[in-house]
C-alpha cells in the first residue's frame, strides 16, 4: 500500500539519518510564521538509534486560537500519516490524534501507533503544546524496506480560527475536524536527528534543517458556504415570496409558479451540494445525521410540490372548480417552508457554527416566516369580512381567481 510505503520511507530514513549523524544537533526543527493568525507553528522531531529503541520523539506547538494543529507527512494529504492535536475538553490540556488521510478529506483515527503524550503538554497562554513519544515506530510497518533521500517532505494544516466557529475542545482522539483555514508544506534533513536514546530540546528558539516549501496557503471552506446559500435562501425567502406573488401582489399563478421553480431548482442544487460536502467529513460520510434525513424529506417535500402545484392547476383549468390537489400543495407548501428553517438551523448547529450565528440566522428567519404568516392570515381575514371584499382579493380575482378559489 502506499501508505504503508510512505511510512517505511519515513522511518528507513530517520534509521539512516542516525547512523550518519556527526553534529551535536538533537533534532530537527521546522518554525514558520503563520498567515491566518499571529505566532509561530513549531514542529521539531527526534529519533533513538535504532539499536537503542524504536522510538520517535516529536513536538508541536501553535496558537491555540485554532481548532487543531496537524502535521502529516508527504507533499499531498493521500496515504500520509498526521498527527492531528487539539485542546481536550476542559480546555487545558492537549488531546492527540493519530490520523491516515485516504484523500483530501478529513483523516480517520489510526489506533494502530503506541503514542504517550509527555510532560510540558497543555493548553496555556495562547499556545498549545505536545510533546509525544511513538513507541516502536521504527518497526511499525512490515516489508521491504526501500532507501530515501535525506530530506523528507511535511505538510501542515490548521483548523478554524474565527469566532464564527465554535473551537473544538475533544479528549476523543477521533473528534470531527472541520475544514483548514491553512496549510503548508516543508521539509526536514533527518541527519539532524539526536542518536542515542532519543530525546527532544527544552526549547526551541530557531530552525535546524528545515525548509518551507513554498509559501503558505489560506483556504476557505466555500462549498459550505455555498451549500449553506443556495439550500436555504430559496426555501426560506423565495418560497414564501412565491406566495405573496401568487395570494397578494400581482395575484399572479405564472409569477407563482417562476418563483416556486427558480426557489425548487436553487434548492435541489444546493443539497447536491451537500451530498458531495458529506463526503469530505468523517460524520457525515454515512449520510444518516439528523441534518441530512431531515434535508432528504425537504428534497422529497419539493419535488412533490411542484408536480403537485402543476397538476392542480391543469385540472382546474379544465373544470374551473377546486380540487384535493390544491389544499394538499398549500399545507405541504407550509411544511416544507417551516421544516426547512429548522433544517438551517440544524445545520449551522452540526457544522460547529458559534452562538451569534446561529442566533443571527433565527431572527432573520423568524421574521421572514412572522411575515409571511402574518400575510396569509391577513388575505384570509380579508376574504372572510362580511361586507364586501377587501382590494387585494378584488385584483386577485381578476388576475387569478384559481388563487382565491382554491389556493
Amino acid at each position: 500500500m502506499r501508505f504503508q510505503n510512505t511510512i517505511l520511507v519515513l522511518f528507513f530514513s530517520l534509521f539512516i539519518s542516525t547512523l550518519c549523524k556527526n553534529d551535536d544537533e538533537s533534532a530537527a526543527v521546522f518554525i514558520s510564521s503563520l498567515s491566518s493568525s499571529s505566532g509561530h507553528l513549531t514542529f521539531a522531531l527526534s529519533a533513538s538509534d535504532p539499536t537503542v529503541s524504536q522510538d520517535v520523539f516529536f513536538h508541536i506547538s501553535g496558537p491555540s486560537s485554532y481548532s487543531y494543529i496537524g502535521i502529516g507527512t508527504g507533499t499531498v494529504m493521500q496515504g500520509g500519516l498526521m498527527f492531528v492535536m487539539y485542546s481536550n475538553a476542559t480546555g487545558d490540556g492537549i488531546t492527540l490524534s493519530s490520523r491516515i488521510a485516504t484523500g483530501n478529506n478529513e483523516p480517520v483515527f489510526s489506533p494502530t501507533l503506541d503514542i504517550d503524550i509527555l510532560p510540558g503538554s497543555n493548553t496555556s497562554n495562547g499556545l498549545m503544546t505536545v510533546n509525544a513519544r511513538c513507541k516502536n515506530c521504527l518497526s511499525w510497518s512490515s516489508g521491504a524496506l526501500n532507501l530515501s533521500d535525506t530530506v523528507y517532505p511535511w505538510n501542515y494544516a490548521l483548523g478554524p480560527n474565527t469566532a464564527q466557529n465554535v473551537k473544538l475542545t475533544s479528549n476523543s482522539p477521533s473528534a470531527c475536524l472541520e475544514m483548514h483555514v491553512e496549510y503548508g508544506l516543508f521539509t526536514l534533513d533527518m541527519t539532524h536527528l539526536t542518536m542515542g536514546a532519543g530525546a527532544l530540546p527544552t526549547s526551541f528558539t530557531s530552525p535546524i534543517g528545515s525548509r518551507a516549501s513554498g509559501s503558505p496557503v489560506l483556504t476557505s471552506n466555500f462549498p459550505t458556504i455555498i451549500h449553506a446559500v443556495l439550500a436555504t435562501i430559496p426555501l426560506v425567502l423565495f418560497l414564501p415570496t412565491g406566495v405573496i406573488f401568487l395570494r397578494i401582489f400581482p395575484g399572479s399563478v405564472r409569477w407563482h409558479w417562476v418563483s416556486q421553480t427558480v426557489s425548487s431548482v436553487i434548492g435541489l442544487f444546493g443539497a447536491a451540494v451537500g451530498f458531495y460536502l458529506s463526503t469530505w467529513f468523517n460524520k457525515s460520510k454515512s449520510f444518516s445525521s439528523g441534518h441530512q434525513i431531515i434535508g432528504y424529506i425537504i428534497c422529497a417535500g419539493m419535488i412533490v410540490q411542484w408536480f403537485l402545484g402543476f397538476w392542480q392547476h391543469r385540472i382546474y383549468k379544465q373544470k374551473q372548480s377546486p380540487t384535493k390537489y390544491g389544499l394538499i400543495h398549500r399545507y405541504l407548501g407550509h411544511f416544507v417552508f417551516v421544516l426547512a428553517i429548522i433544517d438551517g438551523g440544524v445545520g449551522l448547529s452540526w457544522s460547529y457554527t458559534a452562538s451569534p450565528v446561529i442566533i443571527g440566522y433565527s431572527v432573520a428567519v423568524g421574521v421572514v416566516a412572522i411575515v409571511h404568516f402574518s400575510l396569509v392570515a391577513w388575505k384570509r381575514w380579508e376574504k372572510q369580512k362580511p361586507h364586501g371584499v377587501g382590494i387585494f382579493e378584488i385584483k386577485t380575482q381578476q388576475n387569478s381567481p384559481e388563487a382565491d378559489r382554491n389556493l
